[in-house]
């Protein structure tokens, strides 16, 4: 600390959390004298002015300049006690309220984010491993009898694991098609042009859910293949292969979250997709947003108020969260299944309680989908109608597409009740219910595949014609 404190109205900034602005106060520090409290006082008010506003992820953007009255006070006044103190300014009550607030960096935004991500995972689990025990009509009595926890150990009582080449050779059959889909996805239209630019990360959430169930069914292929007996089912080997096979498809929440994020911010066309407005953890696809939002500027010139209004509903209706929201899910039920939580004597019941996990996902999607829909619908006809020659990506998805879409994404929901069903009321082999299934899955996943390239090949021809009207402008 100076020996010499030319200004000893030492300010001390306090942020106020509940109202999001920082407050100023003065301490006139000769008062203290004791130099350990001098002391104290200068490292907490500095301590204040530059960590805590810091910590509260706000920028002290109404703090005090570098050269203004902290450094030389003006006209300083002096009380009845001999305190001196800063002069009263008539207009500071007027300044200070009519300031501009803070800029969040972070914000209040993501810390409710992760409390809704936290509260929705815990949710999501405690609600797939109660759900198949209440469902009516005789299959809450099947499921008590089939979904019996394990935790990776096995007994030759109630464990029961295929290991016919119906089973794994159907998994097999999966995995070549989901690694065709998926190379098929990414490289389809992958280039330097915008065109392609706009939908590259739409193709990447796409590429990585195929992945996920190619990579699942390969590990559960090679698990029904050659893990016979259970000596073999009780290995360490085992409990890995089976948590790829399982988390894999728990894990692929987070890909369906982040598909239905990026189809809302391509399709609804919302101030966040133009700008990133509140997205603060999505500050990497600036370049995809600003390519986006330059191109429709050029060639949008008129919007109607009904345009307009729609987006905003839409926005307050399903608002944007957080890049990281998704992969946090996904992760949590990831670790879940890694620790035993979605373990059960019959291993096929694991992978029935990861699918219930995807409830959240599977809804977010198809909610979007019907709300993008519905508001671009709204919005091409109010352009039409205003004589504008403008159209948005979903005028270029055709309705089979969006049929198949909804089908793909619930279309796997029928097997929670089905499989038990199968198991303890029919005399079929497990080898032909592992087929059925596999067979659902098979069409299920092949329509989330041919549905979403079918929405990026909608972005490709909606850049592609703005890009036109560009040229004719």
């Amino acid at each position: 600390m100076h020996e010499e404190i030319h200004n000893h109205f030492y300010p001390i900034f306090f942020v106020d959390l509940s109202k999001q602005e920082t407050r100023t106060f003065f301490c006139d520090i000769n008062l203290c004298h004791n130099p350990f409290q001098r002391i104290v006082i200068e490292y907490t008010s500095t301590y204040i002015h530059n960590v805590i506003p810091k910590m509260c992820c706000y920028t002290p953007t109404n703090l005090l300049d570098e050269g203004d009255d902290r450094q030389q006070p003006r006209g300083e006044e002096t009380t009845k006690n001999g305190v001196h103190r800063p002069p009263r300014d008539e207009n500071e009550e007027t300044s200070s309220s009519t300031s501009t607030s803070p800029t969040p960096i972070i914000g209040y935004t993501n810390l409710r984010s992760f409390l809704l991500v936290t509260m929705a995972s815990l949710a999501s689990l405690k609600f797939s491993t109660w759900f198949p025990f209440v469902l009516p009509l005789g299959v809450a009595d099947a499921s008590s009898k089939t979904y019996i926890p394990a935790y990776y150990h096995y007994d030759g009582m109630n464990t029961k694991f295929d290991n016919t080449i119906y089973t794994y050779g159907t998994d097999y059959l999966l995995t070549i098609i989901m690694f065709t889909m998926a190379h098929h996805c990414y490289y389809h239209g992958n280039s330097d042009d915008d065109t392609d630019i706009s939908s590259h990360r739409l193709r990447l959430y796409t590429t990585s859910l195929l992945v996920c169930y190619g990579l699942s069914t390969l590990a559960g292929g090679y698990s029904h293949q050659y893990y016979i007996g259970i000596t073999a089912l009780n290995t360490n080997k085992f409990r890995i292969l089976w948590t790829i096979t399982v988390g894999n498809v728990a894990f692929a929440s987070c890909f369906m979250g982040l598909i239905g994020r990026e189809v809302q911010l391509l399709f609804a066309a919302t101030a966040a997709a133009a700008g990133g407005g509140g997205d603060a953890g999505d500050a990497g696809s600036s370049h995809t947003r600003r390519t986006t939002a330059a191109a429709a500027t050029t060639t949008i010139t008129t919007t109607s108020a009904a345009t307009s209004s729609n987006r905003q509903l839409l926005s307050q209706l399903l608002p944007v969260g957080p890049i990281w929201f998704w992969p946090v899910y996904g992760t949590y039920m990831l670790l879940a299944c890694a620790l035993g939580y979605m373990s059960y004597k019959r291993p096929a019941c694991d992978i029935f309680i990861a699918g219930i996990t995807q409830f959240p996902t599977t809804a977010y999607c198809l909610l979007v989908l019907g709300l993008c829909c519905t508001t671009t619908t709204t919005s091409s006809s109010s352009s039409k109608c205003g004589g504008s020659s403008s159209s948005t990506p979903m005028d270029h998805v055709r309705l089979p597409y969006k049929i198949m879409f909804y089908i793909g994404f619930a279309g796997n929901a029928p097997l929670l009740p089905m499989y038990p069903i199968l198991v303890q009321h029919t005399t079929l082999s497990l080898a032909t219910i592992n087929t059925l299934l596999h067979t659902n899955l098979l069409c299920m996943w092949g329509m989330q595949g041919l549905s979403v390239l079918h929405l990026i090949k909608a972005i490709g021809l909606h850049e592609k014609e703005k890009k036109k009207l560009t040229k004719t402008r």
